[in-house]
């Protein structure tokens, strides 16, 4: 049985479509791999970084949801799934 972080990493770099085979009938999975995730991924969410820092410039009260926080916390989860996965 996988474990949460390694269901959560094979979502984030592989998709897995179900089939069955005309043939046979038998089920089977085709996973495809998605070689530029991790560029997409950083470039994603340092864009929402930037984001959320010029909302809390424009709007210092926004400071107090911890929203630059949050952020950089799903970046370096991010970067922790993804080293596990690529190496």
């Amino acid at each position: 049985m996988q474990s949460d972080a390694e269901a959560l990493r094979y979502f984030i770099v592989i998709q897995v479509h179900g089939a069955r085979l005309k043939s046979s009938q038998k089920d089977v999975e085709n996973k495809v791999q998605k070689p530029v995730i991790e560029y997409n991924l950083v470039a994603d969410l340092n864009f929402i970084y930037v984001v959320a820092r010029v909302l809390e410039f424009l709007n210092p009260e926004l400071q107090r949801t911890s929203l630059v926080n949050a952020i950089l916390m799903m970046k370096f989860m991010s970067d922790e799934i993804l080293d596990c996965f690529m190496t």
